[in-house]
């Protein structure tokens, strides 16, 4: 697991944007989710809503295996991503789908894959917003797929914790983490799956720093939290 984490970040590292970085305890735990699911042949597309500097989306792109796609939707490419993602090998960028619209569009919806393993969705922070993206992403959720909300009890976006904790329910998902202001969800399954899977292989990050996950409850289910003074 150590040599995969390296592997991982090191491809990462160069494409991570400095002034608005992805935060480290993320990082390590993103990567530990993609290889719980690489490491248990979970495969499939992965689709990002919200993507401004790519910070999250290129770990997504470096964890694609073959004959997987990513899926992003923005508004637009900001130059920031732009400059980035030209520092992209060709056989990485090939893999990559960019639709500039939001997430409503009609366009967009019949052009997306019909499940995803893995869903990262940080676009509109209005209840409206969030409560589109939550019944209409929520289904596309495969089978121990994992749907991953991003600002969750954000004091600056309320609405973002209200319409997920309304609604979530509705869609047979069960959340099994909260770290960093980021809520994550898989099927009934797939979540008590994560949590074994996730206490069997987080000392592989104690190689990076201090960590400690911390069991909790949210909504009656069973959740953990990884509090830690890892270095990247």
């Amino acid at each position: 697991m150590i040599e995969s984490i390296n592997n991982l970040k090191k491809l990462y590292l160069p494409f991570r944007f400095a002034k608005v970085p992805f935060p480290v305890e993320s990082i390590y735990f993103w990567i530990l989710l993609f290889l719980i699911q690489k490491n248990n042949s979970i495969n499939g597309n992965i689709l990002e809503i919200g993507v401004e500097n790519g910070g999250t989306a290129f770990l997504e792109i470096f964890s694609l295996n073959d004959n997987e796609h990513i899926h992003l939707v923005d508004i637009y490419k900001n130059d920031n991503f732009k400059k980035i993602f030209s520092k992209l090998e060709k056989q990485w960028a090939d893999k990559v789908t960019f639709f500039e619209c939001n997430s409503r569009s009609k366009t967009l919806m019949s052009s997306l894959s019909s499940t995803y393993r893995f869903i990262h969705i940080d676009g509109g922070h209005t209840y409206r917003d969030v409560e589109f993206d939550l019944h209409s992403f929520a289904p596309k959720v495969s089978e121990f797929g994992i749907f991953c909300f991003d600002d969750f009890f954000s004091p600056r976006w309320p609405d973002v914790s209200l319409a997920i904790i309304n609604d979530y329910a509705k869609f047979n998902l069960v959340p099994f983490a909260i770290v960093n202001r980021k809520i994550y969800f898989s099927t009934s399954n797939g979540s008590d799956f994560y949590l074994s899977q996730i206490r069997s292989n987080v000392d592989s990050l104690k190689n990076y720093g201090e960590c400690r996950l911390i069991d909790t409850i949210f909504n009656s289910h069973s959740v953990l939290t990884l509090k830690s003074s890892l270095k990247i």
